[in-house]
């Protein structure tokens, strides 16, 4: 088992938190990013996540919570991400995104809202390394 620590739901500053989640036995830190359009909310910019976790030594499980994940992609593979996990509600052709965030050498997560049938995603899931 794998454990993914998120540094946003953190009572510290940000560099604080990031600091405490590399000195645990944690695998990942885990970076949700908001946009404000495909969720109510919004949060870091990409140069705000380069600012805290560029140097992040663990490696990074983001989770696009976007409306446009492709525009995210390549930005994401620059840091020291092994998971992209976007979400099958945000895109029209999911099969492109998996194949999109493959081509940079990196592992493929797919979220689904619970409301979205398993059965719409099952012919995806052999081309997944997780599922949220």
């Amino acid at each position: 088992m794998k454990v993914s620590v998120s540094f946003i739901t953190s009572n510290y500053k940000e560099e604080l938190t990031i600091k405490k989640i590399e000195e645990t036995d944690a695998d990942y830190i885990h970076v949700d990013l908001m946009d404000g359009k495909f969720v109510e909310n919004k949060n870091y910019t990409f140069s705000e996540i380069v600012k805290y976790l560029g140097n992040a030594k663990k490696k990074l499980d983001v989770h696009l919570m976007v409306s446009n994940p492709s525009k995210y992609i390549e930005q994401y593979a620059t840091l020291n991400t092994e998971y992209l996990t976007f979400h099958y509600e945000a895109v029209t052709d999911p099969k492109s995104v998996i194949t999109e965030i493959k081509s940079y050498g990196l592992k493929v997560g797919m979220s689904i809202k619970p409301s979205t049938s398993v059965d719409k995603v099952a012919h995806l899931l052999c081309q997944l390394d997780q599922i949220l």
